[in-house]
């Protein structure tokens, strides 16, 4: 399963080249999907891919992360692949797009339920497999924001 968020990304200007934190997901909150992603859901400390714009798994990674999270939102501390040419070109399309970029996350779903949402018939996912994060077009995700 994919999900999409609108989430600016931050790049580090006190790191490596390539570095950046991007939040991908907003906790407790109805998404495009009609999903409400839980506290808890996310393994704090996951190691994950940073794939290709779109998904594209198909190519080779662009880089790797980290996922952490608290009570209102899931991010991502992350490093391009700079060293490569698809890492770098990906690395500076994001950070041209600056405050436009929205991101997304492929996962395994390991446990929801549904159930009602201020009024609304909700899944709420309650543990995650994240696969992947990638740059997107556009996301599904609210709230979402630069850390």
């Amino acid at each position: 399963m994919l999900k999409h968020f609108n989430a600016p990304i931050v790049f580090k200007a006190d790191g490596q080249p390539g570095e950046f934190s991007a939040v991908f997901s907003t906790l407790s909150v109805i998404d495009k999907d009609g999903d409400v992603t839980v506290p808890g859901a996310f393994k704090h400390g996951q190691q994950v891919r940073i794939a290709q714009w779109g998904h594209n798994w198909g190519a080779l990674p662009v880089g790797k992360g980290t996922i952490y999270a608290d009570n209102e939102k899931a991010w991502v501390d992350g490093q391009f692949f700079t060293e490569t040419p698809h890492g770098m070109a990906t690395y500076q399309t994001v950070k041209a797009l600056d405050g436009l970029q929205e991101w997304s996350y492929g996962f395994t779903v390991e446990q929801a339920d549904y159930g009602e949402f201020n009024g609304q018939r909700v899944q709420y996912l309650r543990a995650l497999d994240v696969t992947e994060v990638s740059p997107v077009m556009v996301g599904a995700g609210v709230n979402t924001h630069t850390t």
